[in-house]
């Protein structure tokens, strides 16, 4: 019985110390006599399933960048070290989330011939996120001119955080805004015509005009000539505005235009 029991104790003793010089050898292999060729190809191959399972139970029972740097065993606390600084980088680090698609605008006259030289101003702002600039574009002889697409930037923290200001405070804000300012050259004007605009309340403070996108306009005319201001959600929608112009006269441009509302004197 003694003799058994000394067997028995070195046995484990030698498994021990194979498992400490091969640390991540499987538990079938860690004799290197086991790993003859001979034996192996006695032993016959293992099938993919087979081979599948080891690899899979190895992975998740020892994974190599939580245990092991340079063949030694982390400690709990370089474990918890390394989880920290990953999960950290997973909350604090900013990715994009685009604000406004790319945007192309479009005039023409009232006959269809396109209008060059309409400088137009894009204004793009982010609420709680990290991202605000201002383009400026001026159409070309088609009557084009392109905007392309803005993204802001924010971390998981700051997105939660914002949600979270909003939901205590009432009047803060919490998202974009992009808007758009509109200078057709004298003598042009931008008419606003059914069905594409439909006019809004005389007593709507938001705006003059809406299209079929929601998006509103605020045309407003002095004696140097018409600007238009749009705003609206631009992330999503049609990703192109169509304005038609049409010549004013000296006289009817001192006259009300669309987009200012008559005064009404007693």
């Amino acid at each position: 019985m003694w003799k058994a029991a000394a067997g028995f104790k070195s046995s484990v003793v030698g498994l021990g110390r194979s498992r400490r010089e091969y640390p991540f050898s499987d538990s079938l292999t860690h004799n290197p006599k086991e790993a003859d060729p001979a034996a192996t190809a006695q032993r016959g191959q293992p099938s993919a399933f087979g081979r599948f399972i080891s690899v899979r139970n190895s992975v998740l029972a020892r994974p190599a960048w939580l245990i092991c740097i340079d063949g030694q065993r982390m400690t709990k606390k370089a474990q918890a070290a390394i989880s920290g600084l990953a999960i950290a980088f997973v909350v604090l680090c900013p990715f994009p989330t685009r604000i406004a698609q790319p945007v192309k605008v479009e005039f023409t006259r009232i006959d269809g011939q396109p209008v060059e030289g309409v400088r137009v101003h894009k204004h793009w702002e982010s609420f709680a996120l990290i991202g605000s600039g201002r383009d400026e574009a001026v159409t070309d002889a088609s009557g084009r001119a392109a905007f392309p697409a803005r993204r802001a930037y924010g971390s998981i923290a700051m997105r939660i955080l914002g949600r979270a200001v909003t939901t205590i405070a009432v009047h803060s804000s919490y998202g974009a805004m992009v808007s758009f300012e509109i200078t057709p050259p004298p003598p042009f004007e931008v008419v606003f015509r059914p069905p594409v605009f439909s006019p809004l309340e005389p007593f709507a403070t938001s705006g003059s005009y809406r299209d079929v996108d929601a998006r509103v306009y605020f045309p407003q005319t002095s004696q140097t000539g018409q600007r238009v201001g749009v705003t609206g959600e631009f992330a999503t929608g049609s990703d192109t505005l169509r304005f038609q112009l049409e010549e004013k006269s000296p006289s009817r441009s001192s006259q009300a235009t669309p987009g200012l509302r008559p005064s009404v004197s007693d």
